[in-house]
């Protein structure tokens, strides 16, 4: 399933890249982001291709995410576990939320702007401001995308219950040190 999304995806995006690489040299090198892009004729074929590229490409994923931390949650809180598991319950409950939250907060940006940005570049918009927002925008955006390749380990890090339990018991060895230390003070 997931190489079938892959391949849908990969096919639904593939028009962009290509109309990317008109006008480049065949021997010369340039970085993606500073590529021309090959003009539409059309404006409807302009917001009709990118807007099939946001549905395919993010809106899908997105709704496909969401549902699927909906049911695992859903699951998870089904699970008839003894009362002493339950904070294995909230863990699992955080994981599965945290993972959707940085998708989303990652990766909504960049493809709420990135619509916007290609109607710019085609000239749809050709409003100033929105045209200058949107151009100063997608730098930030693009890197927020980028980063969440980065953030998700991190994430995944300093959720589990080892690392939990390391701060849990170094911060109350420092809570514990610093009230020995204020009752040796004052006994003097």
């Amino acid at each position: 399933i997931s190489a079938l999304v892959w391949l849908v995806v990969g096919v639904a995006c593939l028009p962009f890249p290509i109309m990317r690489s008109h006008g480049l040299d065949s021997n010369s090198n340039a970085c993606f982001a500073d590529l021309q892009v090959k003009p539409i004729e059309s404006k409807v074929g302009t917001v009709l291709m990118t807007g099939t590229a946001e549905l395919l490409g993010f809106v899908g994923p997105l709704v496909t995410i969401l549902y699927c931390t909906w049911k695992t949650r859903d699951s998870i809180r089904g699970f008839r576990i003894p009362e002493e598991n339950s904070g294995e319950r909230r863990k699992a409950l955080r994981m599965v939320s945290m993972c959707a939250i940085v998708f989303c907060v990652c990766f909504a940006p960049y493809h709420i702007n990135f619509f916007f940005y290609m109607l710019v570049k085609e000239k749809v918009i050709t409003d100033c401001f929105l045209s200058t927002i949107t151009l100063y925008t997608q730098p930030f955006c693009l890197s927020l995308a980028s980063f969440d390749c980065c953030l998700d380990p991190i994430i995944y890090f300093f959720m589990t219950s080892e690392f939990q339990e390391q701060i849990s018991r170094h911060s109350s060895m420092a809570i514990r040190s610093r009230l020995m230390s204020k009752e040796s003070a004052s006994s003097m």
